[in-house]
């Protein structure tokens, strides 16, 4: 009966790690040196998941964010009524020896229906904003710890 249950982990064991099964991140911290165009919301939220006190493994780049604001529909009465905000961010992490691993600008968009008054908007567009860049944040952190686990 031992054998039994002993061959059956067994078995379990090699068909989960044969598949390809393994935790999602190692439990490392990030060192890396920032280098940003300019401090915002994103370099900021950046900064305080990476550890800069330690010596650097990786360089990570962040360049300018761009807004784009692209008008997508329009009321019979000829007023634009929806539009779709767009938020890109080029990242670029290299290794100490200067060696690129990633390059890639990051993206995301959003579809917005345009409130009536204005001081909404503003505030619409700045919610929208905020939810771009954590999910580019969370999507760049997921690369990031991809490349420290090889």
């Amino acid at each position: 009966m031992i054998k039994l249950k002993l061959l059956i982990s067994l078995t379990f064991f090699l068909i989960i790690g044969g598949c390809g099964f393994h935790t999602p991140y190692k439990n490392e911290s990030i060192n890396a040196k920032l280098i940003t165009a300019k401090e915002n919301e994103f370099t900021s939220s950046l900064m305080s998941l990476i550890n800069v006190q330690e010596r650097p493994k990786y360089i990570i780049s962040v360049g300018n964010e761009k807004i784009t604001k692209t008008l997508s529909g329009y009321s019979s009465n000829g007023i634009s009524s929806n539009y779709n905000i767009s938020l890109s961010i080029p990242i670029k992490v290299q290794n100490l020896s200067k060696k690129v691993l990633l390059d890639e600008n990051f993206t995301g968009s959003s579809f917005v229906k345009k409130p009536q008054s204005r001081q909404a908007e503003s505030l619409l567009i700045k919610d929208k904003l905020s939810q771009m860049r954590r999910m580019i944040l969370k999507r760049v952190m997921r690369k990031i710890n991809t490349l420290n686990e090889t």
